[in-house]
């Protein structure tokens, strides 16, 4: 709002007194105070007139009326800056009576500027016409830090004008908006949802840490990649992507899913995006939120699977009690055969097979009855140690002699909440699985530690957390092909030859586990071995 004023007009008039200065507009980007025209002050409280008239005819009231202090100095014989002149915006700005100060050097009149580089800049203005400009910050008045914008420049020989206005205001309203962008990048790079700001073009403008997180890249290789297709899967549908997109510019929210790729790797993992159309620093532009669905999607799958075992189950139960009925029939009728003959008759061995095989029936119609939990359950505190430790003999007979049996059992398990017989039923199938996978031998170790759920446990998502005993079975055997181990807890599921299994030995093992309150996975390495790792909840009772 400022320009300057003739040199030599300004010379004429000042005569070694100290002149008021007015403005007139001058271009937006010169933003320095400069003096336009010149009038004498008179004495230092005659400034404050009204009617107050300089040579030049311009008022003292409206330089005083200007929205920047103003001061004149004048450099003494002695070499010190000395106040010659200053108007009234100074006054209000520096909160004292600069009027009463006139004679006094710099330093009296302004003590804090004795802790700047003020005094010396400008006494170089005075001495060699430097201009002199800068934001001082931290000047102290009033025992408060301010903030200043000041200008100097030398007006005549041994003379300097020096504008001032307190900035204080703007930048703490500028500090305050940064605390309120850096609370707001706080809340976003906070958010559970990755987050992308697309212009209307679908350029990438913004992110955050959820979204760096998610697709493992850094800011700057999202800014290099700039658009969204960089993190979209070959895959998906663009057609219909060009028409939601459509959408969300006319104002209308969409929602769907969408398969997304890491730009590292190129892994693909399935994704939800909400877009929604905003104003973003003045400009329309589309917000992405984006959740990944692995997790939800792994737990439809398991809840589908929970609901075909379940199924099962009772399809299971069902059968199971009309086989143990028919079973009842024939061994009841083989008694009865085996008391009528005599001792020596041929016959009596051809009943004793088929007293063997309904003895054989019986044991998988318990396992049937088992696996759709109609088997009653019994849980109790168990010292879990204790219980393997007792099962170790019994599971080296089933292992024989080619097969190493290796106990590493934590001395801080101790107990869980578990049936004990349905433990043992766990651990001697586990066994014999193993056994059958160590043809040539090997080492099954049963280990035990404290811990948390399994942190895949694909099949129980629900089992409860907090403080858990974990029992792994792990063997050195042939292992589980990849596209096997989805289906090594299904009912009738086997991998052995004809007439050798009757695929309900893992089946059990899922219903026992599932029906004490644990929680089961397994990790397999072909041609390296299987480890089966169960979680069960821990307690600090005992049992009497």
């Amino acid at each position: 709002m400022t320009t300057r004023a003739d040199a030599a007009h300004v010379r004429c008039h000042l005569r070694g007194r100290p002149w008021a200065y007015v403005q007139r507009p001058m271009p937006e980007d010169d933003r320095r105070p400069r003096p336009t025209a010149a009038q004498p002050v008179g004495q230092p409280r005659e400034r404050h007139e009204a009617g107050a008239v300089g040579a030049t005819g311009f008022p003292q009231l409206a330089v005083d009326g200007a929205p920047f202090g103003a001061h004149a100095y004048e450099l003494s014989t002695e070499g010190e800056l000395r106040l010659r002149w200053s108007n009234q915006s100074a006054d209000r700005i520096l909160g004292i009576d600069c009027g009463a100060l006139i004679g006094e050097t710099l330093e009296q009149a302004l003590p804090a500027t004795a802790g700047t580089d003020i005094p010396a800049a400008l006494l170089r203005v005075a001495a060699r016409g430097e201009p002199y400009s800068r934001e001082l910050v931290g000047y102290e008045r009033s025992g408060a830090l301010e903030a200043f914008e000041v200008h100097a420049e030398r007006i005549g020989p041994g003379q300097v004008a020096v504008y001032f206005r307190d900035v204080s205001e703007p930048r703490r309203l500028i500090e305050a908006l940064r605390a309120s962008e850096d609370a707001l990048r706080t809340v976003v790079d906070g958010a559970y949802d990755a987050i992308f700001i697309h212009d209307l073009d679908g350029a990438i403008l913004d992110v955050n840490a959820k979204m760096l997180e998610m697709y493992g890249v850094s800011r700057e290789e999202v800014m290099q990649l700039s658009n969204a297709l960089a993190f979209s899967s070959d895959r998906n549908p663009l057609d219909e992507a060009a028409e939601l997109w459509r959408r969300a510019l006319a104002g209308e929210p969409q929602r769907f899913e969408w398969i997304a790729r890491r730009p590292r790797d190129g892994s693909e993992f399935e994704i939800e995006i909400f877009l929604r159309k905003i104003s973003y620093h003045g400009a329309d532009a589309v917000l992405a939120n984006i959740r990944d669905l692995t997790d939800r999607k792994s737990l439809e799958r398991q809840f589908a699977h929970a609901q075909k075992m379940e199924a099962i189950g009772r399809l299971a139960s069902g059968a199971a009690h009309d086989f143990r009925n028919s079973l009842f029939v024939i061994t009841s009728c083989a008694e009865l055969m085996l008391e009528t003959l005599p001792a020596d008759s041929p016959q009596r061995a051809e009943l004793a097979e088929i007293m063997k095989a309904t003895a054989r029936a019986e044991v998988l119609t318990r396992q049937l009855l088992s696996f759709s939990r109609k088997q009653p359950s019994a849980p109790r505190a168990l010292a879990v140690n204790d219980e393997i430790t007792r099962m170790a003999q019994m599971i080296e007979r089933l292992l024989g002699k080619t097969v190493e049996l290796r106990l590493d059992l934590a001395a801080d398990v101790g107990r869980a909440r578990l049936d004990p017989s349905q433990l043992e039923q766990v651990i001697v199938n586990l066994a014999v699985n193993a056994h059958d996978a160590m043809p040539r031998g090997g080492r099954l170790t049963i280990r035990t530690a404290r811990g948390a759920k399994p942190s895949a446990a694909p099949l129980q998502p629900w089992a409860p957390r907090g403080e858990r005993v974990v029992i792994e079975v792990t063997d050195t055997g042939t292992g589980i092909a990849p596209d096997l181990l989805p289906r090594i807890f299904e009912p009738f599921f086997t991998t052995k030859p004809a007439g050798t299994g009757t695929g309900l030995g893992l089946s059990m093992v899922y219903g026992a586990v599932t029906q004490n309150g644990g929680a089961i996975d397994v990790e397999s390495d072909v041609g390296v071995g299987t480890t089966f790792r169960m979680s069960f909840p821990r307690t600090d009772d005992v049992d009497s």
